[in-house]
């Protein structure tokens, strides 16, 4: 599991957490001043982040169920002009294959590894929240490395 964090900014606030895709990621909002976007330089904008709590190759994830989280949590998407699928590999080597559209016809292998990461900051992930009865409407295939770390990151451009 990689050593990078979106959460480990000063202004990023913990939101709570997300049981879904066969693991707990923790919902985070980031700040973002001055920084580049699809409106342009220097624009202020709020981007949140999904971030697994253990290492895992393979699998599936389900973006719908972390877009409902998210706006349970209260976190406004606005008007969604792109969205960012984001595998990482910290400190690792290998390669990734991610497909996006419906959902595999095949079973697709999933790893858990026993890596955890500490959760930072602002609490814990003791009490998710479920969103297993809800309705898929969006998924990716993401294959990595043991070394890689799987995020979905969407910037929310234009949302306070």
């Amino acid at each position: 599991m990689g050593i990078h964090n979106p959460s480990e900014n000063v202004s990023s606030t913990q939101y709570g957490c997300l049981q879904s895709d066969g693991g707990i990621y923790e919902i985070w909002q980031k700040a973002r001043i001055n920084a580049s976007s699809i409106q342009g330089d220097k624009t202020n904008f709020q981007q949140f982040w999904s971030v697994r709590t253990t290492a895992h190759v393979g699998g599936t994830i389900d973006t719908g169920n972390h877009f409902r989280a998210w706006a349970a949590a209260g976190l406004k998407l606005g008007s969604q002009l792109y969205m960012d699928i984001v595998v990482e590999g910290q400190l690792g080597a290998g390669n990734a294959t991610i497909t996006v559209g419906t959902a595999p016809k095949t079973s697709v292998l999933n790893y858990p590894t026993s890596t955890y990461r500490s959760q930072r900051k602002a609490g814990t992930c003791a009490k998710p929240s479920s969103t297993s009865s809800v309705k898929t409407l969006s998924t990716m295939v993401v294959t990595t490395t043991a070394a890689a770390v799987s995020r979905v990151a969407t910037t929310a451009a234009g949302t306070t």
